[in-house]
């Protein structure tokens, strides 16, 4: 959008909202008890102005950096989810948060709830929540899992995310293509395992088809047991040989033995 208006027309639209605000923006918790002890009712920023000049009363107002910095940044609207508060794609958490459990409480409701932050575009690492009981804005951090993401601005982040989704996908279609050639595979065997069978079993009767399959079933039913035979027989040996084995104890060497401070007392008569 092209600019229209100059520094100084600028300046002059400032100095009027300005003025506009001292005389109408009515606050009476900004009241002090001496004015209200005269009877002054007018909260307005000039007449407590003029009230302390004429008093002598009034200190200056004096704000540290910090608070002046994070209410100059831009604002923003996060959600309080169960893994973090999410902002712009990322996850933000710190110590107050946790030590709450405020979002443990919003798995248990199963509802999200939503908090002012402030932050900078340029440096994502941290956004600034408001702590109501210290009065002040604190910094909340990326989680761990998302210190990938530190550096990146939004814009960048909603490349890269477009990025992975694109690789995904492609994946997918790889994968999909994958299985269905296994798939395709798998089905061309078992035709042509059901086609040998079935030239197999041509011109046989059912009574030698089905000596045939007992036959196969008592040589599978030998095979298992000699199986079980020899895994008894591993497990017996592995015993007597664990119970042959020495005990895995150091000896202990009299010349390392030190003189015992007793020995001359068993000598003393009694």
């Amino acid at each position: 959008m092209d600019a229209c208006l100059n520094l100084p027309e600028l300046t002059s639209i400032l100095i009027r909202r300005f003025i506009r605000f001292n005389h109408s923006n009515y606050n009476a918790g900004r009241l002090p008890e001496a004015m209200l002890g005269q009877n002054l009712t007018d909260a307005t920023p000039t007449a407590v102005w003029n009230w302390g000049l004429s008093n002598l009363t009034g200190g200056a107002n004096i704000r540290s950096r910090h608070e002046v910095w994070t209410n100059l940044l831009p604002k923003g609207t996060a959600s309080v989810r169960p893994n973090g508060l999410r902002f712009e794609s990322r996850h933000y958490t710190n110590a107050r948060l946790e030590r709450e459990e405020q979002f443990a409480r919003v798995r248990i409701r199963g509802r999200y709830g939503h908090v002012e932050v402030r932050h900078l575009p340029y440096a994502p690492s941290t956004i600034w929540i408001r702590n109501e009981e210290e009065g002040e804005w604190e910094a909340c951090y990326l989680v761990d899992r998302e210190e990938q993401f530190k550096i990146a601005r939004i814009e960048e982040l909603w490349d890269r995310i477009k990025l992975l989704n694109a690789a995904s996908e492609r994946k997918a279609n790889d994968t999909r293509s994958r299985n269905a050639q296994y798939s395709a595979e798998c089905e061309e065997i078992v035709s042509n395992a059901k086609q040998e069978a079935s030239a197999a079993r041509k011109g046989m009767t059912k009574s030698e088809a089905l000596r045939n399959i007992g036959g196969n079933r008592a040589f599978e039913k030998s095979g298992q047991r000699i199986d079980r035979t020899r895994e008894e027989i591993l497990s017996r040996q592995t015993a007597l040989d664990a119970r042959r084995k020495p005990a895995n104890v150091v000896p202990i060497k009299n010349a390392r033995r030190g003189a015992d401070p007793l020995d001359d007392i068993w000598t003393v008569e009694s």
